[in-house]
């Protein structure tokens, strides 16, 4: 359990509710939608990371994460702890309401069944029975920021989605370590080769014009994620005087901003 609170348990401002298990979710998912929505929000809030400490003994003591990763015969590229596992389970829609079911299951049996994002009991593939968590499961579909969930076995639309978003994601990392690969590369004078030959620059302009068009891309799908799973942000009460004025519009300004800047069809594809 001494792995199970990650900094944001330490460092953030909350304190424990007599909320139930529904009332809960439900404020977390409502702070983790204008998360979702905001720029400038960089954390959900209290809830959801009340969620995520009440959340951690049924899924740690029963197996479901654990802490030990890759030790002596058994390597593990994901070396998180579980409190950094639960930290990205929060901030997320989907990630909540897995929360909330381990929390709902774990009264009533060791068995800790998955949920998609709108806390619906997911089945095995085959459909034969409902679908448990475990470590590997819980690791691969809440990962770190930057890497795509693990890939799935099914065969719908969604699965699709996700295994080419899992296969991008995985295609970036590759791009990382081969262009650091070239930078390594020394010559006879022990100086990286690259600094002295450089690239054809015919390639070196195509390349950028693909690393382009995908960073003109992964705006817009940004974008279209806040609007899909976001709250459009409101003034908060202490934003207003007494006569419902604002006094300070410049961050809910740039915040909607943000929600209308990508209303116009995009067109633009991407280098085949």
């Amino acid at each position: 359990m001494r792995h199970s609170f990650g900094t944001s348990v330490h460092r953030e401002r909350w304190e424990s509710s007599d909320r139930d298990t529904t009332q809960l979710v439900n404020d977390a998912l409502e702070e983790v939608r204008r998360s979702i929505g905001a720029e400038t929000i960089t954390d959900p809030g209290p809830s959801s990371l009340e969620l995520a400490v009440r959340a951690a003994y049924p899924l740690v003591v029963s197996g479901r994460l654990n802490a030990d990763r890759g030790s002596l015969g058994n390597p593990q590229p994901d070396r998180r702890h579980p409190g950094e596992v639960l930290d990205a389970m929060r901030r997320g829609i989907q990630g909540v309401q897995q929360l909330g079911q381990a929390l709902r299951d774990f009264q009533s049996g060791p068995h800790i069944r998955a949920v998609n994002e709108d806390g619906q009991i997911k089945k095995l593939p085959d459909g034969s029975t409902d679908q448990t968590v475990n470590d590997v499961y819980l690791r691969g579909e809440f990962p770190p920021a930057g890497r795509a969930k693990a890939r799935r076995a099914g065969t719908t639309p969604t699965d699709l989605y996700e295994n080419s978003l899992s296969a991008f994601s995985q295609a970036i990392e590759s791009l990382q370590q081969a262009f650091v690969a070239i930078g390594e590369v020394n010559g006879d004078d022990g100086r990286p080769l690259v600094d002295a030959r450089g690239a054809e620059p015919r390639s070196c302009d195509a390349w950028r014009a693909v690393l382009r068009n995908i960073d003109d891309e992964l705006i817009v799908w940004g974008r279209t994620f806040k609007k899909a799973f976001g709250t459009r942000p409101e003034p908060r009460s202490d934003q207003l005087d007494n006569e419902g004025e604002a006094l300070d519009r410049s961050d809910l300004e740039n915040d909607l901003a943000d929600w209308n800047a990508n209303d116009e069809p995009h067109t633009q594809n991407l280098v085949a």
